[in-house]
């Protein structure tokens, strides 16, 4: 059934620098996470982005979450083929027509890129990377930033899966993790049964279990494009997210701040230390519609 469709992400990339959500939220202070959540029928229609023919899983998932954010948030926004196109080959090195270019992706250098460049004129602000064995961050992050980017070692039996879900619960022969490749896929929603992901231009049903067995790594991401008067679709104020992002220097606002840290932050070494440095406090400001927003960012211990 999807056996003639392409995959595209690599093993993830570690990095010691990389942002924890478990360690920046208080959770005593953020709403209760609701029993289900549909951010995908916002949509008009998920186009496939070249994902059939190309290993570009990474920029299409992330052309799709441009679409949920910015449909949820006020009026959607429907990247082009040549924009995911572009975008995979400045992260990938691929080049059309020469087959041994198609690499796939890595997810972290991949939000570094848009970041700083963009998806078609959409940056993301600050991720952070989930601990993929707490169940409740999946919610969460769906919950408050509109999706979370997973990536999965599909196994060879899911090309004949219309949802997938492993009722073997054996991850041997065509059920072992990476037997077919890694993809990354956004979660856009969930309920009491299934999560809700996209990709191929279609939404796919996940079982918890799936997503247990085979998820090899998941990010939220921040963007101007999920926010709208200052609150996100879910009526959750912004000025009210208690994150702590550890290296400010590492991420980079969403527009310009009002004013420096008194003790800005030291660049992290290029070695990691024995001992990492303690995380530390500093102004982070999001720019929506000309207006700055400020709030603060601390270690939560």
């Amino acid at each position: 059934m999807y056996s003639n469709m392409k995959l595209g992400k690599n093993a993830p990339k570690q990095d010691y620098r990389t942002l924890r959500l478990c360690n920046y939220l208080n959770w005593a202070t953020l709403p209760a996470v609701p029993v289900s959540v549909n951010y995908y029928d916002k949509v008009s229609s998920f186009p496939v982005y070249l994902n059939d023919q190309i290993g570009d899983c990474g920029p299409a998932g992330l052309g799709h979450e441009v679409q949920v954010w910015t449909a949820n948030a006020g009026k959607e926004v429907k990247v082009t083929d040549n924009d995911v196109l572009k975008l995979y080959e400045a992260v990938s090195g691929y080049i059309p027509g020469r087959p041994n270019t198609d690499v796939g992706i890595n997810i972290l250098d991949m939000l570094r890129y848009v970041q700083k460049n963009g998806l078609a004129g959409h940056k993301i602000g600050p991720y952070c990377q989930l601990d993929i064995t707490n169940i409740n961050e999946f919610k969460l992050g769906t919950y408050l930033f509109g999706g979370v980017a997973i990536g999965v070692a599909l196994p060879k039996a899911a090309q004949s899966l219309q949802i997938w879900d492993n009722p073997t619960g054996s991850t041997r022969g065509g059920w072992a993790p990476g037997s077919w490749g890694g993809h990354y896929v956004p979660i856009v929603g969930y309920d009491g049964s299934y999560y809700y992901v996209v990709t191929w231009g279609q939404v796919m049903k996940m079982t918890p279990l799936f997503l247990k067995l085979y998820c090899d790594e998941a990010w939220t991401i921040f963007t101007p494009d999920w926010i709208s008067g200052g609150k996100a679709p879910n009526g959750f104020d912004i000025v009210a997210l208690n994150l702590d992002l550890q290296d400010i220097s590492n991420q980079t606002p969403i527009g310009p701040p009002i004013q420096p840290p008194v003790n800005p932050p030291v660049n992290p070494p290029v070695d990691p230390p024995v001992n990492p440095p303690s995380v530390g406090t500093g102004d982070m400001s999001l720019n929506i519609d000309g207006k700055v927003t400020q709030w603060r960012v601390s270690k939560l211990d």
